[in-house]
């Protein structure tokens, strides 16, 4: 057997792992060891064909090399290479029951339809849609389907056996916390609610609101009360008003950047004032509104920009025509007022100077004061004629003091600045980065976190579920929220908000990256890269606005074969205007999305072209760091980069790389460590979504979509080459050290619920999972 032979035995089609994964006979460990300057040599061909042939493993020598592409699809068309104790055959004695199964499903899944269609418009079984003759009923059957499942969701997010007759206030607290008290319609049965109550998760010891705030608001409903619940009473326990207060002052554990009701029911209803306006809005628009009937605050009908400007005009010529009147009145007053003073200084035989000169005063200050409002209504006027003839003419002012002009301008704003060299930056992650996930990276040495990606337009709406992704820990030292919109008026209004409404965010950054299509097709996420001038006016709109640096997250471009992020990023240089903090870069282009390797020295050429007359960007290098020696390779040995070491689905599969590349070893971690960490991370989950039923839904829906990424990872003492690369295939069928290990390896979404079960209790009969990224489930 030839070295093809192995190559092409190890890239069979991947097939589901065993159903009962745990049952498998688990081999004696294999000897390694976590030290990092341990090296184990690459084996030669021989010894692999002669491993394969001591296992009973089968060799495909008939599969060629259009086949080998067409299944792997990746630069590195190396095989993940395993010790052969951990390889198991497809002829296993522990995999023949799966095969029947996989047999059994797949003529239990085939349609009905299928037979009937084979006899033509003749056939017994006539059309597949005679059970719904028209498109009305079909809706309707769709739409009860849709009602039923809504109900039993709600029934499994009660907690209660599906009995919605409990008061909810009553089980919360008891009779105190009901403000009906007896004239409540649901019941206050205890003895009911005991009954129907779902058993405690016995992995978690306390609730942690309970241990943190001193008082747990779910009360009966609690999956985790066995510590702050009297059964017999079904009184909710509090702690003294002096460990409540003592808990207060300790509580470091508040999560921020909550956004109040106000604002969102500001943002919902359209009524939050925003400096920028959106690009359909026209700049003369008055802020005024006028009534209904067409007419303005003062009672005066509505006039379009010519009449406006003609009404103006009128106006200011009536108020001159006034001031000139006035002034006449003023002279002849004064003509009158020196007759008299004449008379009677004649009569009193002195003479009259002094009182006429006081009284000249008087008239020359009113009528300077005339004379000063005609100078400044007929510069007006003249402002408004010389503005139609596209001219400006400069007011007239009498300035008696020599004081140099105020300036007015505003002032620069100070920005912090973030130091990413020489640090681990946990990517935004969707889905899967939430907020426990970030914690749980946290307790493995990251540096820097990032938020989930938010799109602008629901934030501006208002939704809640969108703001929630903005939230933050007080673990979490320095962290980033991501934006994606697809205007520049959007991008500055939601800077606005952050802004004035002081969320606790150390920079925000600009989804330039993401290759989803309902995305794009919206200008958003990498669409965003090929449209210049709406980057331009999104990025000086927010450094006009924002008080935090900015990041921008790219790809190397559209197309693998046209890259242009090394004439985009110099652009981004130039616009900037020194509140861009670093540029990430993603080593593929949109279409690639994950496939094949990440092209690390075209990142290298991205941070050369930047231009040396202006300061240039940090440029963070992204994609398929996996170890510690991938960190060396592809960001330490290209010059130029910033030294970040960016992780996104490697912190997914191994949450613990930080550490490894902080350390500098390979960590081969034990079955059992790893189940510490999905420990924390259900408390982490409990603490943050409730420990109430539909707090322990939500908290498994998100583990189990963790798992469909935790798997993937081999562990370092079953490797025959270290380390694993992000691209290798490991074999179709493996076993583990343990049966805990064998069951976290395996592929089969069924045995990923079994993993929540161990953590979460039992799910509801009928459960299934599928995750969200669909090409990791195998079923």
């Amino acid at each position: 057997m030839t070295s093809n032979d192995d190559t092409a035995h190890a890239q069979q089609v991947e097939a589901p792992a065993p159903a009962a994964a745990a049952a498998v006979p688990a081999p004696a460990p294999a000897t390694s060891t976590n030290s990092p300057t341990s090296t184990i040599e690459t084996p030669n061909a021989k010894s692999n064909s002669n491993s394969n042939s001591s296992t009973g493993t089968k060799s495909n020598a008939g599969t060629d090399a259009n086949t080998q592409t067409r299944q792997y699809k990746h630069e590195d068309e190396n095989p993940l290479k395993l010790k052969p104790q951990f390889v198991l055959s497809s002829t296993h004695p522990s995999l023949t029951p799966l095969e029947e199964q996989q047999r059994q499903t797949r003529t239990t899944n085939v349609p009905t339809s299928t037979s009937t269609e084979g006899e033509g418009e003749g056939g017994e079984g006539g059309d597949s849609r005679e059970k719904h003759p028209n498109q009305k009923q079909k809706q309707n059957r769709h739409r009860k389907n849709k009602r039923e499942l809504k109900k039993r969701s709600r029934e499994s997010n009660n907690g209660n056996g599906g009995n919605n007759n409990i008061c909810k206030a009553f089980m919360m607290g008891g009779e105190e916390k009901c403000p009906f008290g007896d004239k409540c319609k649901y019941s206050h049965d205890l003895k009911e609610m005991l009954n129907t109550r779902v058993d405690d998760i016995k992995v978690i010891d306390s609730c942690p609101h309970f241990d943190l705030k001193g008082q747990c608001p779910y009360g009966l409903n609690c999956r985790i009360g066995s510590k702050h619940l009297n059964f017999a009473t079904g009184q909710n326990i509090c702690k003294s008003k002096e460990e409540m207060e003592l808990l207060a002052k300790t509580y470091d554990t508040k999560v921020m950047n909550i956004i109040s009701r106000k604002v969102s029911d500001q943002l919902r209803r359209r009524k939050y004032k925003f400096a920028c306006k959106r690009h359909n809005e026209k700049k003369d628009k008055k802020k005024d509104k006028g009534d209904d009937n067409g007419k303005g605050p003062n009672g005066n009908e509505n006039l379009n920009d010519n009449g406006s400007e003609k009404k103006l005009e009128e106006d200011f010529v009536m108020k001159d025509k006034e001031v000139v009147k006035d002034e006449q009145e003023g002279k002849e007053n004064q003509s009158k007022v020196d007759e008299t003073m004449k008379k009677e200084g004649e009569m009193n035989g002195t003479n009259g100077d002094t009182k006429n000169e006081d009284c000249k005063e008087d008239v020359e200050m009113t009528e300077g004061g005339n004379k000063e409002t005609k100078e400044n209504s007929v510069d007006v006027v003249a402002d408004t004629k010389s503005a139609e003839n596209g001219t400006t003419v400069a007011a007239n002012t009498n300035t008696t003091t020599d004081k140099p002009p105020v300036d007015m301008s505003p002032l620069p704003k100070t920005r912090k600045l973030i130091d990413f060299s020489n640090k681990v930056y946990v990517a935004p992650l969707t889905t899967v980065g939430n907020l426990p996930f970030r914690r749980v990276m946290k307790k493995f040495s990251a540096d820097i976190t990032c938020g989930e990606m938010a799109v602008a337009h629901n934030l501006l709406q208002g939704k809640s579920g969108e703001w929630a992704l903005l939230k933050r820990h007080p673990d979490e030292d320095v962290f980033g929220v991501q934006i994606a919109a697809g205007h520049a008026d959007v991008y500055t209004r939601i800077s606005e908000v952050i802004e004035n409404e002081g969320l606790d965010i150390d920079f925000l950054d600009m989804n330039l990256g993401c290759p989803i299509d309902v995305l794009c097709n919206q200008g958003c996420g990498a669409r965003l890269m090929t449209r210049d001038n709406k980057l331009r006016e999104s990025l000086k709109g927010m450094t006009n606005v924002l008080s935090i640096p900015v990041t921008v997250k790219i790809r190397t471009g559209w197309d693998e074969k046209k890259p242009f992020a090394h004439k985009l990023v110099p652009k981004i240089q130039e616009w900037g205007g020194g509140g861009v903090a670093a540029v990430m870069v993603h080593g593929r282009s949109r279409l690639q999305r994950y496939s094949k390797l990440a092209n690390w020295d075209y990142i290298q050429q991205v941070y050369e072209a930047q231009s040396n007359d202006i300061p240039k960007l940090p440029i963070i290098g992204n994609g398929d760091i996996f170890s510690y020696t991938d960190y060396e390779e592809k960001v330490l040995k290209h010059e130029g980069l910033s030294q970040t070491a960016m992780i996104g689905r490697g912190a997914l599969i191994k949450p613990w790389l930080p550490t490894e590349i902080k350390e500098r070893r390979h960590w081969d971690i034990s079955a059992s460590e790893r189940l510490d960490f999905l420990k924390d991370f259900v408390k982490f989950g409990l603490e943050h979504w409730g420990s109430d039923q539909q707090g322990v839904n939500t908290t498994r829906r998100f583990l189990l979509e963790w798992l469909s990424f935790l798997y993937r990872y081999i562990p370092v003492g079953m490797l025959e080459v270290l380390p694993q690369s992000m691209n290798q295939r490991p074999p179709a069928f493996m076993c583990g050290r343990n049966d805990l290990e064998t069951l976290m390896l395996s592929k089969n979404s069924k045995d990923w619920v079994k993993i929540s079960e161990m953590l979460l209790g039992p799910v509801p009969e009928g459960f299934e999972f599928e995750p969200k990224h669909k090409a990791n489930s195998y079923k």
